[in-house]
């Protein structure tokens, strides 16, 4: 497969492609003889999926250029794309090439997108509008067929694919390019540069009004293609995240919250030089070219130009911001181009034109209205000397990252002035969040996030660790002439991703044979002379003494030891270990240091769940430091007993060698791991060592394997235990083992919770005489028994039999405030516990003939009735009441509100699931104006939440029959005067009916007499 196949050019008007069709494209294509002139059109409508340029012609695969239209109107070239009933196929694609070059400083396209509806593709992509600037002219959108051998070298042409990206697919390239290039590469030659510029209309509006809410920018530089899926450039996506519609919708990179454009204003694109960017790109007075605030941005990622981190798993779906990004920032710029003089402009745009939705007609019309300043209909590649004619267009407030302000539009070229500039806000930056964790193979990520937009636009890479290396293996073996090879892996694993590190290090195993001395002759056999003194021995230094080969003349040496005294230095781990190649016990002569004597670092030994502290030496009282033993400071002269001293290690854990553990008491509950492949698990009261033994026990109890998974999550069982004392556990698994674990539950600390106002005692032991719950702070029982406030108490009766099930015991009480949980225990002794009850009130909002409740989370229901009620059980015998329950009327309510008919004192009980009640009083009262007569006029007032005043010549007695009376009239509060009063006047003689109905549906009939 070629690179050609890679250029993925939308549509038509190849010459090799089928030479019979090229006369029928022509014709059904409709150009005006003026846009001629000057540009090339070209067009096409081709299928969704994927079309094979031999298939059987279809109307499912077949190209299609019919009634296509490029028009001259008013200077302006007009494109009008068929509907689907005119020419049937699901894209339409249509595009205008200048046959001038045209400098890039300055470019000015003005469009206006007339007809574009924004209908939604079910692959997400919608209709886009494009410009190209390329050095080498674009003649035809569909491209690649060799004549001689009948090959197509752009493959099966995936519609769908290159209509995501919109023109883009139309830079003209090198072929010859090896894909991957970064732009940055030093070695570099540009051939070919193009800026793509996509304005993407995906927001469907209820009038159909193209909303373009993201922006691609794509600079080529003639090297870079990806090498994933042979996109030229490297691309930039600018995205409305933020947008109230869509919030954080897309799935690009962290970008800022740009606005949607709306199209209806026209659009603009403006390309001006910049001294340190290269070009930046202006759409409708919009500058998009900040690092920061790309949304995606270059996609390379050799060369260390990119890294691509999988950390949206760890991120809530509407934060996934980061699934690439690039590490070198000084790519983000398109200062290459500058080294181009003159390219060609393509314009055009891809849209949809299928069967989605029968109701809307994919009409895809726009027109180029202007390039720099000119009629684009006579533009032949004049430069941009617009002399700007501004006229005022729209009002935008600034935002973290984008300036407000008002936006004037030139009326000759469509560019874009902003005048009472108000500079973009910036982020209000959060607290620094580690988003990804380090690793020993790559970098962490932190970063801050925008409280304001959302985004984050700090990030920042965390250093890599250093490797966990595992034992040394030998790979080969050594050889008595060969030398072997060890290697260790790296055991660090990424839990959160299950990522594994493959690192790997390589050591060399000496050969097992003799090392052959090259000083001697192999063929010697050695006749040694007698042993003599080279260096002479002292009490400190060991000496040299030498032999002398008689044949040879070889030498051999060996070690005189020291003259000095041997002491011992003999070490006691105290239960510990001590490290590898140390032994309990050295002869060191005298004055000697302890390190160059054994060539041994400072001994640490290691002990399961404990720090070592130093060595004692008990003669004097002394604990031996490090620097004592290696920086020369420890020559003994007498034997130097020493102990380890070890203090608890608080971060220790035992190690797990994945058998069935207890790994917790916390009063009642015991929680057991590795709780895995259990048969059954017995355990009873006492300490037992058989089967038989703990079956027989008075108090045993026995969990099934379908009880045991029921309590079990993850291989971790916690189950409430019934009784207090020595435990014994019999744990069967279904290979047959068996464990037996050992506890004691002796000490139960009883503890109160709630929920509202229901109270609860928690774990409240053994041996209990009473449970006291009173209002108000107490510290004693006779301080609860003095007291004249409310108290309850749980006698042992009520407390056995919670017992006998959860050890916990429940009470509602009427209100919120502090209490005291008072236990008392047949052996005299007690617990106090101060707990205080808070709940959720509800609040009452009157309004006339309403009652609007409101602060209503986790309610219950609500009952009302006419009178005055003080129990739930009054009010429930009452022939007004009604009730509002969870299930239906009031399911998710944030506020309710309670329509009454009459007048009178109403009760309302709002009830809380968690058990606290709440009692109003409200005075039902409808709501009546003033209203007052003067001849022929009638003046009413008071008239504040006024729905309307109905009012007909003749008697009627309802709303209905007012309404619906010959020559009925109605006035609303627009028709007050400045009073607030609704003056109604030049009625004529007669009786009049008047109905003044307020919003709360308190009605007031009124009938007037009118005399002259």
């Amino acid at each position: 497969m070629t690179n050609a196949k890679r250029i993925l050019a939308l549509v038509l008007v190849c010459v090799m492609l089928i030479p019979m069709g090229i006369s029928s494209f022509a014709a059904a294509m409709s150009v005006d003889t003026t846009v001629a002139a000057n540009w090339t059109a070209m067009a096409a409508k081709y299928n969704k999926g994927t079309w094979t340029p031999f298939a059987p012609a279809s109307n499912n695969y077949q190209l299609k250029t019919d009634n296509f239209t490029f028009k001259n109107v008013n200077g302006g070239i007009q494109v009008y794309t068929p509907t689907y009933s005119q020419l049937r196929a699901g894209y339409g694609t249509s595009v205008l090439s200048s046959k001038a070059t045209t400098q890039l400083d300055g470019l000015t396209v003005a469009f206006t997108a007339d007809e574009f509806d924004s209908m939604v593709d079910t692959a997400g992509a919608g209709n886009s509008i494009g410009v190209i600037w390329s050095e080498a002219p674009i003649t035809e959108v569909i491209g690649g067929y060799n004549a001689t051998d009948n090959t197509w070298s752009t493959g099966n042409y995936t519609a769908a694919l290159a209509y995501k990206s919109g023109l883009r697919n139309l830079i003209p390239f090198n072929k010859d390019q090896e894909a991957g290039i970064p732009a940055s590469d030093k070695n570099a030659t540009p051939e070919g540069q193009a800026l793509y510029i996509g304005v993407n209309i995906k927001k469907q509006q209820a009038d159909l009004a193209p909303i373009a809410d993201s922006i691609d920018i794509v600079y080529y530089d003639g090297q870079y293609i990806n090498k994933n899926d042979g996109q030229v450039g490297y691309r930039w996506t600018f995205t409305a995240r933020n947008h109230p519609d869509t919030p954080n919708s897309d799935y690009t990179a962290c970008s800022v919250a740009y606005d949607d454009i709306d199209l209806r204003n026209g659009l603009t694109v403006n390309v001006r030089a910049d001294d340190v960017l290269g070009y930046i790109v202006n759409i409708n007075g919009i500058d998009y070219y900040k690092g920061t605030d790309v949304g995606y941005f270059p996609d390379a990622n050799v060369n260390g130009y990119s890294q691509t981190y999988n950390i949206t798993e760890s991120l809530v779906p509407t934060e996934n911001y980061l699934s690439t990004m690039t590490a070198a920032q000084a790519d983000i710029d398109l200062s290459g181009l500058k080294t181009a003089t003159k390219g060609y402009v393509t314009v055009g745009a891809v849209s949809i034109n299928d069967t989605s939705s029968s109701m809307y007609s994919h009409r895809c019309t726009y027109t180029v209205k202007s390039i720099n300043g000119v009629a684009a209909a006579n533009w032949a590649g004049q430069a941009n000397t617009c002399a700007h004619s501004y006229a005022a267009g729209w009002t935008q407030a600034a935002n973290c990252t984008q300036p407000g302000g008002d936006f004037y539009k030139c009326t000759k070229c469509g560019a874009i002035e902003i005048r009472n500039k108000v500079e973009a806000t910036g982020h209000t930056l959060a607290a620094m969040v580690e988003e990804m964790g380090t690793t020993c193979f790559r970098g962490g990520l932190k970063s801050q996030k925008c409280t304001v937009c959302n985004c984050r636009p700090v990030v920042e890479s965390i250093p890599m660790i250093d490797h966990t290396w595992g034992e040394w293996t030998v790979t080969t073996e050594p050889t008595e002439t060969e030398p072997g090879v060890e290697t260790r892996a790296c055991t660090f694993v990424y839990t959160p991703w299950n990522e594994k590190c493959t690192a790997t290090e390589t050591r060399e195993i000496p050969a097992t044979g003799t090392p052959v001395d090259p000083d001697v002759p192999t063929e010697c056999t050695h006749e040694w002379g007698e042993w003599v003194v080279t260096v002479e021995p002292t009490e400190t230094t060991a000496g040299v003494e030498t032999r002398t080969c008689t044949l040879c003349g070889a030498t051999e040496d060996q070690v005189v030891p020291k003259t000095g005294k041997d002491w011992k230095i003999i070490f006691d781990p105290d239960g510990g270990v001590m490290p590898e190649g140390v032994a309990l016990e050295y002869g060191i002569n005298t004055g000697d240091n302890y390190k160059e004597a054994t060539g041994i670092d400072y001994p640490v030994p290691t002990m399961d769940g404990y720090l070592f502290a130093g060595w004692y030496w008990d003669l004097y009282a002394y604990t031996l430091t490090e620097g004592d033993w290696n920086d020369g400071y420890f020559a003994v002269a007498m034997d130097v007993p020493v102990v380890a001293l070890w203090e608890e290690d608080p971060n220790w854990v035992e190690p797990d060698d994945g058998t069935p553990k207890i790994v917790g008491f916390n009063n009642y509950t015991v929680t057991m791991k590795n709780i895995t492949n259990i048969k059954e698990i017995r355990f009873a009261i006492g300490h037992y060592t058989t089967g038989t033994q703990i079956k027989n026990a008075e108090k045993n109890v026995t969990l099934s394997a379908s009880v045991v998974k029921n309590y079990t999550v993850d291989g971790v069982m916690t189950y409430d235990l019934p009784w207090v004392g020595e435990y014994t556990f019999w744990v069967r698994l279904n290979d047959g083992s068996q464990y037996w674990l050992y506890d004691n539950l002796t000490e139960i600390n009883p503890y109160v919770t709630s929920y509202g106002v229901k109270l609860t005692v928690n774990d409240f032991g053994e041996n209990y005489k009473d449970a006291w719950l009173a209002k108000g702070t107490f510290n004693s029982y006779s301080e609860i028994k003095a007291s004249t406030a409310f108290k309850y108490q749980a006698s042992a009766t009520k407390l056995g039999n919670y017992a006998k099930t959860t050890h916990d015991f429940t009470y509602t009480m009427t209100d919120p405030g502090d209490y005291t949980v008072l236990i008392r225990y047949n052996d005299g002794t007690v617990d106090v516990i101060h707990h205080e009850l808070t709940v959720t009130t509800p609040v009452l909002v009157e309004n006339g003939l309403q009652a609007i409740i409101t602060n209503i989370p986790d309610i219950k229901i609500i009952r009302t009735a006419y009178g005055h009620h003080t129990s739930v059980e009054s009010i429930k015998k009452a022939a007004t009441v009604r009730y509002f329950n969870n299930k239906t009327a009031i399911k998710d309510a944030e506020q309710y509100m309670i329509q009454y008919r009459n007048e009178g004192e109403v009760t309302i009980i709002v009830e809380y699931n968690d058990g606290y009640k709440h009692y109003f009083y409200y005075n039902v009262a409808k709501k009546v104006p003033t209203v007052t007569q003067n001849g022929d006029t009638v003046t009413f007032g008071n008239l504040d939440d006024l729905y309307i005043i109905r009012y007909a010549a003749g008697k009627y007695t309802t709303a209905n029959n007012i309404k619906n009376a010959p020559n009925a009239q109605y006035k609303k509060l627009v028709n007050a005067n400045e009073n607030g009063e609704i003056v109604i006047s030049g009625l004529t003689t007669g009786r009049w009916s008047f109905m003044v109905q307020y919003n709360d549906d308190s009605y007031n009939f009124y009938l007037l007499d009118i005399v002259a």
